[in-house]
């Protein structure tokens, strides 16, 4: 059986981020002393660090593979501008 509520947590937020909890507590049909109460007791951090740690190395690897693109793209055109460089050294000195 479920102990009843009898502890208070007193907690300054913003103007708007009141609106938003009003919000939402009215969308699930419940007060915002138990919206906030499943939010809080849902919330995990660790849960948070893994997903963002998770979307940081998916940021990584786009970034590696980007990389690896650019350098490959810019070896190509080293290697285009040696060759219009040639060219054209051949023709002033031909």
């Amino acid at each position: 059986m479920p102990v009843a509520a009898s502890e208070r947590l007193i907690v300054p937020i913003s103007p708007a981020d009141k609106k938003a909890v009003e919000r939402k507590a009215a969308a699930g049909k419940m007060s915002m002393a138990e919206f906030a109460r499943r939010a809080v007791l849902k919330y995990d951090p660790r849960e948070e660090e893994t997903r963002i740690e998770a979307e940081l190395r998916t940021v990584l690897q786009a970034f590696g593979t980007i990389h690896a693109q650019t350098i490959e793209q810019l070896d190509r055109t080293n290697a285009a501008l040696d060759a219009v460089f040639a060219h054209f050294a051949e023709k002033t000195q031909g």
